[in-house]
């Protein structure tokens, strides 16, 4: 039976452990570097993931854009989601996710799902710094991934989420239904259940 192995780079400053990554097109630039004694420099197309330019990057405004927009603070914001200008672009937070999952359920009509929620603020967060296209199911896994979660009927769970649309393989926000997913990303920041940030009932 083949054996996949897991590759890694380290950087070592003297026997002390600095930095470490997993990534494989790190791993495969420094390779590159190690085997031809120069810099691995990556033109624009290979600084594009499934049509999604990468910013090394993001800028205060963009965050604070976001944050106006779902209607919280940056703090709150940068503390549910970290959003990024690279791959996985959103890092999750366990305790938010749980305290989303308390108030909504793990079923029925008011219910989250993971996936549901990652694409949901993949969806927004690419809008705010202008990255194309949409996100894919893949990206949404990756997200889930940052606190270990993998959502085995993700497909599913996106379909079921009414203010989503899929199309081939990426999802986006019905514009619709907007307001429903930003009442969605608020209540994830704010530890709240969507419910309670609906017009008319207090906050």
């Amino acid at each position: 039976m083949a054996v996949k192995a897991q590759l890694s780079v380290q950087l070592f400053a003297d026997a002390v452990l600095v930095a470490e990554s997993d990534d494989q097109e790190l791993w495969r630039n420094v390779f590159a570097a190690i085997q031809t004694g120069k810099a691995a420099i990556a033109d624009e197309e290979e600084r594009q993931v499934a049509g999604h330019s990468r910013k090394a990057l993001v800028s205060d405004s963009e965050v604070a854009a976001f944050a106006a927009e779902v209607g919280v603070t940056e703090a709150e914001l940068v503390g549910a989601c970290r959003p990024q200008g690279q791959t996985p672009f959103i890092h999750l937070d366990q305790r938010y996710w749980e305290a989303l999952r308390d108030r909504t359920g793990s079923r029925g009509i008011d219910a989250v799902a993971p996936a549901s929620l990652a694409a949901t603020l993949l969806s927004m967060w690419f809008k705010h710094v202008e990255i194309a296209g949409s996100p894919t199911v893949q990206q949404c896994q990756e997200v889930l991934m940052t606190i270990g979660l993998r959502d085995q009927n993700a497909a599913r769970s996106l379909r079921n989420a009414d203010w989503l649309q899929t199309r081939n393989g990426t999802v986006q926000i019905n514009p619709a239904r907007w307001s429903h997913a930003l009442r969605i990303v608020k209540a994830y920041c704010l530890k709240k259940s969507p419910k309670e940030l609906q017009p008319g009932s207090p906050e």
